[in-house]
């Protein structure tokens, strides 16, 4: 996505000039897509987003090594399965 925008329109070709952004189903994907490539990405626009978006693990591989043992216990006896990370 990223290469072909840059190549056909005048844009900032550094993170800190991406935003994508989506509304229901579109939302969702935003952040399906967005939370995974953080480095690509500055922002993201979710906008009453589906309810199918991935688990935090699988949105950001790296937090779940960084996240302490107690607050994985703590999140998984108070999120249903099927959260949307925050």
């Amino acid at each position: 996505m990223v290469p072909t925008i840059e190549s056909r329109y005048s844009v900032r070709a550094e993170r800190t000039g991406r935003a994508p952004a989506g509304l229901s189903m579109g939302g969702g994907q935003t952040m399906n897509i967005g939370f995974a490539h953080l480095d690509k990405f500055a922002y993201l626009g979710a906008f009453s987003s589906g309810p199918h978006a991935r688990l935090s693990e699988q949105l950001r591989p790296d937090s779940a090594a960084s996240a302490s043992p107690a607050a994985d216990a703590t999140a998984a006896s108070t999120s249903p399965k099927t959260s949307i990370p925050t």
